[in-house]
């Protein structure tokens, strides 16, 4: 991509580099997931995918930050300076992984890839909807969650400070680092209360983050000044990554446990799926109906907020069956 821009190459090539780093990103988290419980104990394995979520909110905090540094010092016509670097940062990442020692799970060989997709995806299926139908229900249950909260944090928050309350991209801005700050302090709490908190009581922190969104759209309703709305809307939004870090943890580190260690990759490859279908259709669903609805986004609000509580409450009896195997 870095001699793609050093040779001002056409737009399609660079959009075509794009997806193919895409295609690469899509394996990491399944093999991030699938890894962490082969190289950690049980009693560590909640602590182990909290440091990998607080690693990832770090990122996610720093990474902007840091390339408008550099964008800024190299400027365009040195961009593809830019590219060189993140090259050295990917191989660094490389050597430092060649040094994990991952124990070799007997896995069956088939004797094409149609086979492998035909058959190893057949058997995760029967295993997350027959065998163990309460991973598939967690699955299903977090994507849910998603497709309601997400779209609130990327689309709604933005949409409400510089739409709603008219304030410039600094407030945006700011509450965008309170949010990475709080989901990095999520994974810190998550590792804390390791062994005092149950996967049975996650159905309680999504029904905080049901609540939290309540406060905002009664400031919208009753068109408080835009500083207090703001700041409102900061401390629900906040509460609500910072609740959804911990639930994140103990999801994964539920589905890690119960799941077969030879089929773990499969089974987080599913999960990751799952997710990345719901995230995107939120994504632009909500998008559409900020729009259509922004004279009623007191409505919209309240009846996100009524859906998160209500498959809270749906969802108690399945975190249950889920905290009863992971004992």
């Amino acid at each position: 991509m870095g001699i793609a821009f050093q040779r001002r190459e056409e737009f399609g090539i660079v959009a075509g580099l794009l997806i193919l780093l895409s295609i690469v990103s899509a394996f990491e988290a399944p093999v991030v997931q699938s890894s962490v419980p082969l190289i950690q104990t049980n009693e560590n394995l909640t602590k182990a995918n909290a440091i990998v979520n607080q690693i990832t909110s770090l990122s996610g905090l720093l990474a902007p930050f840091l390339a408008g540094i550099f964008y800024s010092i190299f400027g365009k016509e040195y961009f593809h300076y830019i590219m060189f670097l993140c090259t050295v940062c990917f191989l660094l990442a490389a050597s430092v992984e060649l040094h994990l020692t991952i124990p070799l799970q007997i896995q069956h060989y088939y004797d094409s890839m149609v086979d492998v997709f035909k058959y190893d995806f057949k058997d995760t299926l029967r295993l997350i909807l027959k065998e163990k139908q309460h991973i598939g229900a967690v699955m299903l249950l977090n994507a849910f969650f998603m497709f309601l909260i997400q779209p609130f944090l990327s689309i709604g928050v933005p949409y409400i400070i510089s739409v709603k309350l008219e304030l410039d991209s600094v407030w945006n801005g700011g509450v965008q680092v309170f949010l990475g700050i709080l989901g990095i302090a999520g994974g810190f709490v998550a590792a804390a209360i390791t062994g005092k908190f149950q996967i049975k009581n996650i159905y309680k922190l999504f029904i905080g983050m049901g609540l939290a969104m309540i406060p905002v759209s009664l400031m919208i309703l009753k068109h408080n000044s835009a500083k207090k709305t703001y700041f409102i809307l900061s401390l629900s939004a906040g509460a609500i990554i910072f609740l959804a870090s911990i639930a994140g943890t103990y999801i994964v580190s539920g589905i890690q446990k119960v799941s077969p260690q030879n089929m773990l990759g499969r089974v987080m490859a599913i999960f990751a799926t799952i997710n990345n279908c719901a995230l995107p259709i939120g994504v632009w669903l909500y998008g559409i109906i900020y729009e259509k609805f922004d004279k009623q986004l007191f409505g919209v609000l309240i009846i996100t907020a009524v859906f998160i509580i209500f498959g809270s409450i749906k969802g108690k009896k399945i975190y249950w069956i889920l905290q009863q195997e992971y004992n």
